[in-house]
Parts: C-alpha cells; structure tokens; sequence
C-alpha cells in the first residue's frame, strides 16, 4: 500500500461538520443521503423532536426519516427510548427505502432490543428473496446481519456481492473489516489464520483503490501483525506514520506502538522501549485539537511487563498521565513500583 491518506480532507470535512456549517460544501461533494446523515449527527433534541413532527404530518419525508436515524444511531446508548425510537425508524427505513446509504450503518444490538433485531433480519430476508442479485440491498442486509448471530449469513451475501460486482471495492473492505473483527472477538489474542483472510481481503481492496482510509490500514497493520506477517505489519505502520500530521497524532502514537510490538516479537525489548516511549511523547505532545480521543493502548506496555521491563513502562504511563486524566494510570504505577502486574486489561473509568 503506497502512502494515499489524503492527509487533509478528512481535517476540513470534519471541521465543516463541526461547525454545522453544511452550506459551505459544495453541490455534489456528498449525496443528498450523506449530507442527511451527517446533519443527523449533530441535531439537539430540540431539533429531532422538530423533525418527529415533520413525520407526523409527512411520513414519508425521507429526509427527515434520515437525519433522525442517524441522531437516534448516535445517542441510543443514553436510555432505552432512543434504543426504541431508533428501532423504529430503521424498521420503516428498510421496509420502504431497503438501498438507503445509512442502511450501511444500521446496528440494533441483538441483546439490547431482540424483537427489533428479529423484525429487521425478517424484513431483509424477504428483501433478499424477490432480489437475491441486487448488490445493494446484499450489502445492506450484510451490514446489519454482522452485528447479531447471523455472521455466516452476512459473509455469503458479501462473497456473493464480490461474485457478481468484482470490480467493487466495498466488498473486499466489508470482508476484511468483518473477518478481522469476528478475528478478534471473544479471544485474548486474534486468531491467525482469520488476521490472515481479513488481510487478503484488504489487499484486494488496495488493489482495486488507490485511496486507503485510515481505519482500513489500521486494520491491515493489525491482521498482519495477528497473522504473523511482519514485515507487512512494519510497512504498513511506517506507511500510518509518514502519513501524520499535527492533526493525526492517533496514526503516529498506533504506528509507534505497532512498530514496538513487532521489535519484542523479534526479541528486541530496548527498540520496543524506545517506540513505547515515542508513542507516550506523542500522547504528551500539546495539539491544537484534543483528537486522541480514544483511551491509551496498553498492549505494547503489558508485554514489555512481561518481559520484566517496568522501568520504561513506568516513563510510558507517566507521558500518558500528561493527556489523559485516568485514574488507572497512576494505580498502574504504583503496582509496577509495589512489583505487582496490573490488570491492564481493566476498562478505564470504572
């Protein structure tokens, strides 16, 4: 993969979606679905309660019904009624509009709201009867279906959809991301020969796209790293790197990361120190924008403790302790000290 993040599009479109200001792109720039739901991101209740009463008065106000699955998508983990309100809205999206865009998104928890989760898989699987060919609703009804026990479903259809549109990159990037997924969930470590099938489909995806996403080559680095493709993994996480800005601290604090695990798998624990501690400097490094938003990646640290080296996890921890304000941080510190092993594993702020 040659170095093709587009360093500064995402930066612009984000602060434009910051600033609400949707009139400063241009006709063309986003499809009438895309530009609904990233409006739909922003509402305040005030402005979805508005658009509920649209849809009172006109039920089959697409626009409104859009912006209000993507608000509802994006604060249905407050309470119950937005987990229903977003159910329903999803349900008349795919009865009535099944090759919507935000449909690629769609994700009821099988857990949280199991009689939603039933009726959408039924609408799908009608849908999918009278149009098993239609590449579109194939890749819709996948993306739903990978979210619940219907994974094995969701990997046939996005086969199929590659069978008969090869050309298209969505379906190579929709394996891979599922695959290294289903790679990882419920095991301590990814399971190898799934790192390596989500890696394959990533490949293709390169090969068919000039244009890698961040996320894509993030999942990429960390297949191969999971499949034991390291020299992969190195390339891929020294593309990430030269790809930072001040504005992409993430991909360079990740790289740093990636590039020390590989060092102590190849029995290099002082390089993997050295990368733990660029990675912590680059947390500590003040920025214009707080976008490490995510919290600090332990793994690297964890099995440089390990490998008895608690001394540089200890400068690690410190440089994190200068962005994030997480209590875990100092108790981790103080167990190193005390000759204890945290439990890193521990989600932070709680």
């Amino acid at each position: 993969m040659a170095q093709r993040l587009g360093r500064f599009a995402p930066l612009i479109l984000a602060c434009v979606c910051l600033a609400g200001c949707w009139s400063l792109l241009p006709d063309g720039l986003v499809s009438d679905d895309a530009r609904d739901a990233m409006v739909g991101m922003f509402l305040s209740a005030e402005e979805a309660e508005a658009l509920e009463e649209r849809l009172r008065s006109d039920p089959d106000d697409l626009s409104a019904r859009a912006q209000l699955v993507s608000y509802y998508q994006s604060v249905q983990w407050r309470d119950d009624a937005n987990v229903r309100r977003y159910a329903w809205h999803l349900v008349w999206l795919a009865q009535n509009e099944p090759r919507h865009l935000l449909l690629l998104t769609a994700n009821i928890a099988p857990d949280r709201n199991p009689s939603a989760y039933a009726r959408i898989r039924a609408i799908w699987l009608d849908l999918l009867e009278g149009a098993p060919r239609d590449t579109t609703v194939l890749g819709n009804a996948a993306a739903f279906l990978e979210h619940g026990p219907d994974r094995d479903l969701a990997l046939t259809l996005l086969e199929r959809s590659q069978e008969i549109d090869p050309g298209n990159v969505m379906w190579p990037f929709m394996l891979g991301r599922l695959r290294w997924r289903m790679a990882q969930e419920g095991r301590e470590r990814p399971d190898p020969a799934l790192a390596a099938a989500a890696l394959a489909h990533l490949e293709r995806a390169d090969r068919l796209d000039s244009y890698i996403n961040p996320m894509q080559l993030r999942w990429a680095m960390d297949a191969a790293f999971a499949a034991g493709q390291f020299e992969k993994a190195r390339t891929y996480a020294a593309e990430w790197h030269a790809g930072g800005t001040p504005f992409t601290l993430e991909a360079e604090y990740q790289a740093n990361l990636m590039l020390g695990r590989i060092a102590l798998a190849e029995d290099d624990p002082n390089a993997a120190g050295d990368y733990l501690v660029a990675a912590g400097r680059l947390a500590a490094w003040p920025s214009l924008f707080p976008l490490m938003v995510w919290p600090p990646d332990m793994r690297l640290g964890e099995e440089l403790v390990e490998h008895g080296e608690r001394e540089v996890v200890l400068e690690y921890l410190k440089l994190c302790a200068l962005h994030w304000e997480y209590d875990e941080l100092g108790e981790w510190a103080d167990e190193l000290r005390n000759g204890s092993i945290p439990d890193f594993d521990r989600p932070f702020g709680y």
